[in-house]
């Protein structure tokens, strides 16, 4: 995402206007290799490209006629993803929260593609690098509210364009379930097995199955990578929706807060995250769930980053994971050993 800052009135755009067939044909022939040819009105470039998918930026000809546009490709096939993107931008936009980008079409069958797509407005801005500093309270508090803004849409009025697809926790057990599938990946044998299946054991002792008060469920945001904020000198702006689903609002920020690209945050400013997060959306109860859910993902990556490390034949990579491996371990350690 660009630097500049647009003052394009996306909110009264007339998104009919867009001739999605000759956007799509563009598409269609840069996804074959050649060069896109670009449709009238239109510039058309690669701007961003993972594993998992590839965007787009259109830039119009004239930018008081129409938006810069994100046309985003899914190479992952499992499940709706387009479609399901789409549906949580508009539930925003319909919330009057204009947070995210503007959806205009989504399909996950476009004629002429191979990939499902997305055609939003484009976010103008920069992508965050890293966390903040620890004292710029005002960026910490723009994370808070791009996190926990979309948990207070209603799964009565979002549920049958937002299907709950379970892969958040909605009680512990859920999430404590995650760390038998985790050692499973495991050998029994392995030198660190015993170890972390005691943790596992005791994680399971410690922590009641169920909350003693049921939680609020709202929708948890799982693409917690800081490039999906955008900060545009003005607002702190979000994307990367796909994988959003409805769990327990505390589940998410605990996932966030143990986190391990965000090892080099000091844990006491977790704490003080959960507790302001829990103020700033008067829900008092979030900071205990939230700091449990952290204490099972410190031992839930335990576990991963030894799985990684074995699977890592660079030396120099390979004692990196397993250093922060053994950080974690000593997290979960402190958290599950009594």
């Amino acid at each position: 995402m660009s630097a500049e800052v647009t003052s394009f009135d996306i909110y009264g755009f007339d998104a009919t206007r867009l001739d999605i067939p000759a956007l799509l044909a563009a598409i269609a022939q840069a996804q074959v290799g050649q060069e896109p040819h670009q449709p009238d009105g239109w510039t058309i470039a690669p701007a961003h490209r993972t594993t998992h998918s590839t965007v787009y930026r259109a830039d119009p000809t004239d930018p008081a006629q129409f938006p810069v546009l994100s046309i985003k490709l899914y190479h992952r096939h499992d499940r709706p993803r387009a479609t399901r993107e789409q549906a949580v931008m508009g539930a925003l936009q319909d919330f009057g929260v204009g947070i995210g980008p503007r959806p205009f079409y989504a399909s996950e069958t476009p004629e002429g593609l191979n990939d499902p797509v997305l055609i939003a407005e484009w976010i103008h801005g920069t992508p965050l690098k890293n966390p903040p500093l620890i004292d710029d309270e005002e960026m910490w508090h723009r994370i808070m509210t791009a996190l926990g803004i979309i948990k207070h849409l209603q799964f009565a009025l979002c549920a049958n364009s937002i299907p709950m697809m379970g892969s958040g926790a909605q009680q512990p057990s859920d999430a404590l379930a995650t760390l038998n599938t985790e050692l499973a990946t495991l050998s029994p044998n392995h030198r660190f097995y015993e170890n972390l299946s005691g943790l596992v054991d005791r994680a399971h002792t410690t922590i009641s199955p169920e909350w003693a008060k049921l939680p609020r469920i709202g929708l948890n945001r799982f693409d917690l990578e800081m490039n999906h904020f955008i900060w545009d000198g003005h607002h702190l702006r979000t994307l990367g929706f796909e994988n959003t689903d409805w769990a327990d609002t505390a589940y998410d920020i605990g996932q966030f807060c143990a986190h391990p690209l965000y090892e080099e945050v000091p844990p006491s400013h977790w704490v003080w995250f959960r507790w302001e997060f829990a103020r700033l959306f008067h829900e008092e109860e979030i900071v205990f769930r939230s700091t449990t859910y952290t204490q099972i993902a410190y031992l839930m990556w335990a576990i991963r980053l030894t799985k990684k490390a074995d699977e890592i034949t660079d030396p120099a990579q390979q004692n990196r994971l397993f250093a922060q491996r053994d950080r974690y371990l000593k997290k979960a350690q402190k958290a599950f050993a009594g």
